[in-house]
């Protein structure tokens, strides 16, 4: 519903969603060679059920032509959001080459969000020459993950195993950024505040993968600046973002020196754009971080099977992305070539359990870069 008076705006909104989902995997298979030479030939079937019902609701003021505001809220508006997966996961495993089991996983894991709101409140305007944009966000919720997996084999003893993971996250950021006119053009600076709190409890009763309870706490202070302006020749843009990234790791309510960062960073970014020959034409360089997403910096380990597990790495490092890019267009021909080069990437690897080396713990880790020229035409 939208209020009549041009200076208010009033809105809310319930949203409903209800999807099921299917996949089923080609054959897959794994080969770890210790003593033994262990082959797994696998199958996976996985279907995902999701629901929720989520109320939003909001409002937008405009004071005069100079100054803008408004918030949003959104929240879970019926009981608890809920997603619920079944998973079957089939093994045939020999070692060098003889049989040796087979088994078959049935895996039943219910997702309820306990809650899960977020908001966000802004204010744009100026005063005189200086242009003001302001943005304040906060985020909320608590998951409940519960599962149950029953292994039966052929030959080894059948396993029943449950595990419950409970994530609350707390994060609020703000964003401020001024607008000045200065030599002819236009001065952009402000800075960026986030301040994160994560609790990840995975409880697994019957330990064939341990228990852990971690908190995780993360601040971020960016100050920047960006100056544009046209000049004859074309359009100059460039910038600089300084970046200090404060990451706090605890593991059962003991922090983890070895797993606690401080990250101070510079990244610039600088472009130009013209006309050449009647061909639209920009080159622009960038640098970008990526910081590990927190489910990738997690101790849990998660059982896929006795031969296969999945953990996190609380050691992960940043990746870093330095892009210079050529874009151009003429008619309805347009191209783009960009040269990337990622320090510190995050890929997915597995290796074997030191203890028991038929058992594969996948995982992620850094490797040293990885460099890419990605050509693209578009006609």
């Amino acid at each position: 519903r939208r209020a009549s008076d041009l200076e208010m705006d009033v809105f809310a909104a319930a949203l409903f969603s209800n999807s099921n989902s299917l996949f089923e995997s080609d054959p897959m298979w794994q080969e770890v060679k210790a003593d033994t030479l262990w082959r797994q030939d696998n199958y996976q079937l996985v279907h995902t059920n999701n629901r929720s019902v989520k109320l939003d609701a909001g409002f937008n003021y405009q004071f005069n032509d100079q100054h803008v505001m408004g918030a949003k809220f959104s929240t879970d508006l019926y009981g608890k959001g809920r997603t619920c997966d079944d998973v079957r996961y089939e093994s045939v495993i020999t070692a060098d080459g003889k049989p040796y089991d087979s088994w078959n996983n049935f895996t039943k894991g219910t997702t309820e969000v306990d809650y899960n709101r977020n908001a966000n409140a802004y204010y744009l305007g100026s005063v005189g020459k200086l242009g003001i944009d302001l943005n304040v966000d906060y985020v909320g919720n608590r998951n409940t993950e519960h599962t149950d997996i029953v292994e039966t084999c052929e030959i080894l003893e059948d396993r029943t195993l449950s595990s419950d993971n409970i994530v609350e996250n707390r994060m609020i950021a703000s964003k401020l950024t001024f607008t000045y006119p200065v030599l002819g053009g236009s001065l952009d600076f402000g800075g960026e505040y986030i301040n994160t709190h994560r609790q990840d409890d995975y409880i697994q009763p019957e330990q064939y993968v341990p228990t852990s309870y971690s908190t995780l706490e993360e601040q971020t202070v960016s100050p920047y600046m960006e100056f544009s302006k046209m000049t004859p020749f074309g359009q100059l843009r460039a910038g600089l973002r300084y970046e200090h990234v404060s990451f706090d790791y605890y593991m059962n309510d003991v922090k983890m020196n070895d797993q606690c960062r401080r990250f101070d960073n510079f990244y610039p970014s600088a472009s130009f754009a013209t006309m050449l020959f009647g061909v639209g034409m920009q080159l622009s360089y960038s640098v970008r971080t990526t910081r590990p997403i927190y489910s990738q910096l997690s101790n849990n380990v998660s059982y896929g099977s006795r031969f296969t597990m999945q953990t996190g790495n609380p050691l992960l490092k940043n990746s870093t992305r330095h892009v210079l890019s050529l874009a151009g267009g003429w008619n309805f021909i347009q191209f783009n070539i960009d040269y990337t080069n990622e320090k510190n990437p995050i890929i997915y690897y597995a290796e074997q359990n030191a203890a028991d080396p038929k058992v594969i713990m996948v995982s992620h880790k850094n490797i040293p870069t990885i460099k890419s020229i990605t050509p693209m035409v578009i006609l």
